[in-house]
């Protein structure tokens, strides 16, 4: 299934500005770091989660846990 699809050039240096409605659509800020991951032939941008990912991790191994907000935060705070 294919969403949205914009054209983006290839700077000198091999760097591709995403698209405004890319990165307000996945709440990518300046600064903020994205993951690049290449499968069969495509260039995949992924924002990642945190602590989101660790809480899937843990569930996909049957280890369901409860955080309160607050823990949450502080979980977010140790990863950056």
């Amino acid at each position: 299934m294919v969403g949205i699809m914009q054209k983006a050039r290839v700077g000198p240096k091999g760097q591709v500005v995403i698209p405004k409605i890319f990165r307000e659509n996945m709440g990518i800020v300046e600064g903020r770091e994205v993951v690049l991951s290449y499968d069969s032939g495509k260039v995949v941008i992924t924002n990642p989660s945190e602590p989101i990912d660790v809480v899937a991790e843990r569930m996909a191994r049957g280890r369901v846990i409860k955080l309160s907000p607050r823990q949450m935060r502080e979980m977010a705070a140790e990863q950056t």
